[in-house]
């Protein structure tokens, strides 16, 4: 869920709690465009339609909706409303209980929800190569200001999917492709830790590089052999 601050659009904030409601209610509408071919009324405590019809509908019949969230609110609107969720954390292992958290609670909703995450990539021939690329990126061409503001934002608007705060360590973590999980190091070691994240119940990753035309090439030479 994407936070709104008051001077950003020019709309009152509302809480985390209220972020959620609505956009459960709008998912709900949205299905209902999707689902029905006659025109219809809608009347909810956030959203009012009248005569409501979506033409042409989607190919997939119901497209896969994703969310991004681990708070208690993020994955409770996710086992209710999504079908992939986004999930972020310190560690595998915070990672795998995140992941377990979000698919149990589909499933007491009688639904299946899947876990992705986001790595950043960084691949060398060996790990001194590796943290030169680190380095490089990060350390000496890293926007500090930039991602010191957002993190500010982020703490305003009341974020709760990691804990957000001003110290050294999560200011290089969100300068390094913005907390995404950490694959580092040659081929077979990050095909080894992408293992790992299977193991711990991602079933998708959404792969960031610095570079993004150098790191596809990448990708694409390395997985081809």
């Amino acid at each position: 869920m994407g936070q709104v601050r008051a001077g950003d659009v020019r709309v009152e904030p509302v809480g985390g709690d209220e972020r959620y409601e609505i956009a459960a209610e709008w998912t709900t509408l949205v299905k209902m465009l999707w689902d029905r071919d006659k025109e219809f009324d809608f009347e909810g405590k956030w959203f009012t339609a009248r005569n409501a019809i979506s033409a042409p509908k989607p190919i997939q019949h119901t497209p896969a909706i994703m969310s991004a969230g681990s708070s208690p609110q993020g994955m409770d609107f996710a086992a209710g409303n999504a079908d992939i969720c986004f999930a972020a954390a310190d560690s595998n292992e915070s990672l795998a209980e995140v992941v377990k958290k979000i698919k149990d609670r589909a499933a007491e909703k009688g639904r299946e929800v899947r876990g992705w995450t986001q790595a950043g990539i960084l691949c060398g021939p060996d790990q001194a190569n590796v943290q030169r690329q680190y380095d490089h990126w990060v350390r000496e061409h890293g926007d500090y200001e930039a991602v010191g503001n957002q993190i500010t934002k982020l703490m305003g608007g009341g974020g709760k999917t990691l804990d957000y705060k001003h110290d050294p360590v999560m200011l290089e973590r969100m300068v390094a492709m913005m907390h995404s999980h950490p694959p580092y190091g040659t081929p077979a070691q990050i095909v080894e830790e992408m293992a790992r994240l299977s193991e711990a119940g991602i079933d998708g990753i959404n792969i960031v590089w610095p570079d993004y035309e150098r790191g596809i090439e990448q990708c694409g030479t390395r997985s081809s052999r």
